[in-house]
């Protein structure tokens, strides 16, 4: 049986106790590190645990797992080669079947009829798991931090350890935050985020919605991330009893009991309008001119009084008459021509910018006459 002495070392750091400290894997070329690239590096930068893992060593990790497995030998070292693959070769159905039927079996008791196993030491096993995969969907590798595969097993880790082991701990916000600022709109991250909303408890959803919405104004061009925003506050119906469907699926996979519960949380008129009024500053202070915050607007703007969505949009409305007053109108042809007539004002530039989105969210939204009769 050949050794698994690398892939077990980056097994260990990834799923070490760093107690209060939040890590990160980053996988780096092997110039980074003139001396020793052969090697794993953990560095404390003030932020958190960074585990450097360089490019020599990353493909002598998947060499060593590939030889183990192709031995075809059933044991322990099986599901360590099948893990440490989950991070080089995320979107191989082979090991990814391979490695859930590993991790189930240890999880089962095959002395009492393949029951699940509730104690200490299984537990630890799990905890462990959720740490290797939650350090690879945050990892610096774009191909590992998007893979719907993984996505896929995470879900399938939350539905497990809620029904098996529910007071394990696990920071799901700080996972999608993370990933989402690796990869840029990661469809997958909000996705499993929006699916986790819908069925979670009271207590997460709060986590999930403030850790969303903080992300959304550090990232006004993240239309992904806008559109989980509007979800969070003005969930859909259909969505979540679609997400209950997938989550009873998964259940029914596991033979443990279906639910038909759903923790109902969408936001009071009061706190979209409030929701809806800091968005408008932002746009307004920032100068924000991508469309993704607008569009989460649309949704919220739906919950709305017409009167209400006016009161928001009368200053835009001015803002617009007055730019169309001094200088020319706003439209799709204006854009074309814009940075040559204004290319020399630069304060002009900017205004222009955000009020195009602004005219057309206005112009989406509200009846032309509206905007017609601003002041």
């Amino acid at each position: 049986m050949k050794n698994l002495n690398l892939s077990r070392k980056l097994y260990e750091l990834l799923t070490a106790d760093y107690e209060d400290e939040e890590a990160r894997l980053v996988i780096l070329p092997d110039h980074f590190h003139e001396k020793r690239p052969a090697d794993i590096v953990c560095v404390n930068d003030g932020n958190g645990i960074e585990i450097i893992c360089f490019k020599t060593l990353y493909f002598q990790i998947f060499s060593e797992a590939r030889g183990v497995l192709s031995e075809l030998q059933i044991d322990r070292g099986c599901y360590l080669a099948t893990t440490v693959l989950l991070l080089i070769t995320p979107e191989d159905h082979s090991n990814i079947r391979r490695h859930e039927e590993l991790f189930l079996s240890r999880l089962k008791d095959s002395n009492c009829d393949g029951r699940w196993k509730r104690d200490k030491v299984t537990e630890a096993f799990v905890r462990r798991e959720i740490k290797f995969v939650t350090l690879c969907l945050t990892s610096s590798l774009a191909r590992v931090n998007k893979s719907p595969s993984l996505w896929l097993l995470y879900r399938k880790l939350y539905v497990i350890t809620d029904s098996l082991f529910p007071t394990i701990e696990v920071n799901h916000a700080m996972c999608f935050s993370k990933s989402a600022e690796a990869h840029f709109s990661n469809y997958y991250s909000w996705h499993t985020l929006r699916w986790m909303f819908d069925i979670g408890p009271k207590e997460l959803k709060m986590h999930l919605s403030e850790a969303t919405e903080a992300f959304c104004f550090r990232n006004p061009k993240d239309s992904s991330a806008w559109w989980s925003l509007s979800h969070v506050l003005v969930p859909s119906s259909d969505a979540q009893k679609h997400s209950a469907a997938q989550r009873n699926m998964l259940r029914t996979r596991y033979s443990f009991p279906s639910s038909s519960e759903l923790i109902p949380r969408c936001a009071s008129p009061i706190e979209v309008e409030s929701k809806v009024r800091n968005i408008v500053k932002y746009i307004d202070y920032a100068e924000i001119c991508e469309y993704p915050p607008f569009r989460c607007l649309e949704k919220l703007f739906q919950v709305l009084h017409q009167n209400c969505q006016e009161k928001y949009l009368e200053r835009w409305c001015f803002q617009i008459k007055m730019f169309e007053r001094e200088n020319f109108a706003i439209s799709e042809s204006s854009v074309v021509h814009s940075n040559t007539q204004i290319q020399e004002n630069l304060l002009i530039q900017r205004d222009f910018k955000a009020l195009v989105m602004k005219k057309k969210f206005v112009l989406h939204m509200l009846p032309p006459t509206v905007l017609k009769s601003a002041p």
